[in-house]
């Protein structure tokens, strides 16, 4: 079967972790496999429907195209995939006004009806698919273990280090959570704060380490954290969130400290595969507990990469998919 997928960019996190990474496994199961990023002019949208028009079965990742091209879509498609992993029926946590969008919601109720299947990353989005069709299924975002090495614990000489990792756009809620931070840097003395990515956040209090992200130094940088932080705002945009930073740090065997808010809540057991605060006094002290406690850190480090294994593995998750592509 000729498997196409229409998705975000080869480089986008998104588009990696839930189509790409997919691809080989995909192939041993007889799809032949090739992605396209969503075009971005009219001549080159042309040239995708031809494309799609070859194709027995098409993904769509998380775009919500218009009326005019989810129909061209749907007439070209024999078969149409409706990947989500993100609440991309809201207006993200950054912008301006309220997070409700009616042009947002039209467009995903279009695209989700139009869908033969509908794959979301979590149960929150679940609720909202299953407002528009039945045709639903449930698929974490998963990791590929091989491509992550459990840490060890030596002795620890130094400080602590405190790490994050995500991509440009994401560093705004590092800095919109400033309080937060300024707060850990002045009542937990003796951490630095590790951010993984291609820009990097500035604090009064809080010593930053920016590392550059590149695709070879990912897993080892993840490594070198002593715990992974996750804070989420508890709004509508959040909620839809699949946890990747979340599943990185425990795959890694690092402890994890994430607010509980949309697929956190259902990755993390408190205080026993990490912490999940909800006030910033909670965070003060899950990241305090974790600095001053090398054997906690490596028990929550243990049983995070535990919980990442049960459920949240490639290996768990891609023969799922490919089920649910054959019955199409």
């Amino acid at each position: 079967m000729k498997l196409g997928a229409l998705i975000q960019g080869f480089e986008v996190p998104s588009s990696r972790y839930r189509v790409l990474q997919y691809f080989p496994h995909l192939e041993t199961s007889g799809f032949s496999c090739e992605a396209r990023p969503f075009p971005s002019s009219w001549w080159t949208w042309g040239r995708t429907l031809r494309w799609i028009r070859t194709l027995d079965l098409l993904i769509l990742h998380r775009k919500r195209p218009s009326a005019l091209r989810l129909r061209q879509i749907r007439r070209a498609a024999k078969r149409l995939v409706y990947d989500v992993d993100d609440a991309v029926m809201y207006r993200d946590t950054l912008s301006p006004g309220r997070q409700e969008s009616a042009g947002r919601r039209r467009r995903f109720a279009a695209t989700v009806k139009a869908a033969d299947l509908v794959i979301v990353g979590n149960r929150y989005l679940e609720r909202h698919a299953r407002e528009h069709t039945d045709r639903v299924a449930v698929l974490p975002t998963a990791l590929d273990l091989d491509r992550y090495a459990v840490r060890t614990w030596p002795r620890h000489v130094g400080p602590v280090v405190m790490g994050w990792i995500g991509d440009t756009g994401s560093v705004a809620y590092l800095e919109a959570q400033r309080d937060l931070f300024e707060r850990l840097g002045r009542d937990v003395p003796g951490t630095i704060f590790r951010v993984l990515s291609s820009r990097f956040p500035q604090y009064k209090r809080l010593k930053v380490d920016g590392v550059r992200w590149t695709a070879e130094n990912e897993a080892q940088t993840l490594r070198s954290f002593d715990l992974g932080v996750m804070p989420l705002p508890d709004d509508p945009w959040s909620k839809g969130k699949c946890g990747l930073k979340l599943l990185q740090y425990m795959a890694s065997g690092v402890p994890a400290v994430a607010s509980p808010v949309g697929m956190n809540a259902d990755v993390l057991v408190d205080g026993v595969n990490g912490f999940s605060p909800a006030t910033v006094e909670e965070w003060l002290l899950a990241v305090r507990q974790l600095k001053d406690d090398p054997e906690l850190r490596k028990r929550m480090g243990a049983a995070g990469r535990k919980t990442v294994e049960e459920g949240y593995a490639l290996s768990v998750t891609a023969p799922r998919l490919a089920a649910l592509l054959q019955t199409l």
